[in-house]
């Protein structure tokens, strides 16, 4: 099974969190994006989320790392927490993105995504 390494970046603002759906599958997730063989994840971050939101992040934080399975590949999946960011939020490559109240994490199609994001209510109240 194909193993694939990637960054998932959670934009917060305001008491919410920013969330794509995804063009093919329609899932709806974290933004997220591989890491490239030579990369850090702290390079792939700042990649990734330029690539798929035309924005810079300024302050972030590694949160974690989750293991998932979809559509026959594994994926380690490294969660970042990004709290400020240089530009204007654009969708780039989602089919849509939109802001999702942390109290509608229901909505994520993954399991993984909302447990990372229920460990970011704690994070915030600390």
């Amino acid at each position: 099974m194909e193993r694939i390494r990637a960054v998932c970046f959670i934009l917060y603002e305001g008491g919410k969190i920013l969330v794509e759906e995804r063009k093919e599958s329609h899932v709806i997730c974290i933004p997220s994006g591989h890491l490239e063989p030579t990369e850090t994840k702290e390079q792939a971050l700042d990649r990734e989320v330029f690539e798929e939101l035309n924005v810079r992040p300024v302050k972030s934080k590694y949160m974690g790392e989750c293991p998932l399975t979809f559509e026959e590949k594994e994926y380690v999946l490294f969660y970042y927490l990004v709290t400020s960011w240089l530009g204007e939020v654009v969708c780039k490559e989602a089919e849509r993105i939109f802001w999702l109240s942390l109290d509608d994490l229901s909505q994520l199609s993954f399991y993984e995504n909302r447990f990372m994001c229920q460990g970011l209510q704690y994070e915030l109240l600390s």
